[in-house]
């Protein structure tokens, strides 16, 4: 038996019994929709061992992928939803953080509201930011942060940060003290700590792209506190990029928010014509 968030995995000898807890909680494993149940990790080894040996895109003549069998507990018992098979599953620094198992077969709209509740979702946060992004980008970045991030750390910004980075970085920082998500969930905003100069010492690199293809840098000298300096997009050619860092960092924040929401809907241009 493996405890892994929202979750108990339990494991015999050919199979796998997954029983997740009712609700609807991005961070923490349990039915997603009628479709999909997510695992949420960190997914202890021997059970990341029997999900991804074999891995589920494999040749012929592979044997086949493990039985699991998912389950919503309930006070009374537990509910059987059907079977689990494996699409995708995510994996970082060598720790299994997320599968995606197919539940087969789908589950009816009764048995969804059942182990899924709805709830009443929260009024959107009022886009009162969009008026201050002409004329002080810096305002409606943390308009948009503090109304879109809920705080999730106690912790007091930090009085470490150097007097010698522009303001709107500064703020930046200030405001991840409490809200970490804000750093960035897909391209990444250095920790504080993590600040370094680039080979040049000429340019401060601040961004990462996930992959590490790309980084963003603003110049770096005294002076640099009252400055909104330009941005350098560098992936081995250094180009600027159109907007300077108060803009920059609005824009960063608006796609991270948009890519690491944990609900996104898309359009595609041929279904909108």
């Amino acid at each position: 038996m493996f405890p892994v968030p929202g979750a108990t995995v339990a494991l015999g000898s050919s199979s796998m019994v997954i029983i997740a807890d009712p609700g609807d909680h991005p961070e923490v494993s349990g039915v997603w929709n009628d479709q999909e149940f997510r695992l949420v990790g960190p997914v202890p080894a021997p059970v990341a061992s029997r999900l991804m040996e074999p891995m589920p895109f494999t040749t012929v003549g592979t044997p086949p992928q493990p039985l699991m069998r998912l389950f919503v507990r309930f006070d009374g018992g537990c509910l059987y939803l059907g079977a689990g098979r494996i699409p995708m599953c995510e994996v970082s620094e060598g720790v299994l953080v997320r599968c995606h198992l197919r539940i087969s077969p789908p589950l009816s709209r009764e048995v969804l509201d059942r182990v899924r509740p709805p709830v009443t979702p929260p009024p959107p946060p009022v886009p009162g930011w969009l008026g201050d992004v002409r004329a002080n980008p810096g305002r409606a970045l943390e308009r948009f942060l503090t109304a879109w991030y809920p705080v999730a750390s106690t912790r007091e910004p930090t009085a470490d940060i150097p007097g010698s980075l522009p303001r709107a970085l500064a703020g930046f920082y200030r405001l991840a003290a409490q809200r970490p998500a804000i750093l960035g969930s897909h391209n990444r905003i250095r920790l504080l700590g993590d600040l370094r100069p680039d080979g040049s010492a000429e340019r401060l690199v601040f961004g990462v792209e996930c992959q590490g293809g790309w980084t963003w840098s603003i110049p770096c000298g005294p002076g640099a506190a009252d400055t909104d300096p330009t941005v350098w997009f560098d992936d081995g050619h250094l180009v600027p990029e159109q907007e300077t860092l108060s803009g920059f960092l609005l824009q960063f924040a608006l796609e991270e928010a948009a890519i690491g929401a944990p609900y996104r809907t898309s359009c595609h241009d041929w279904l909108c014509r």
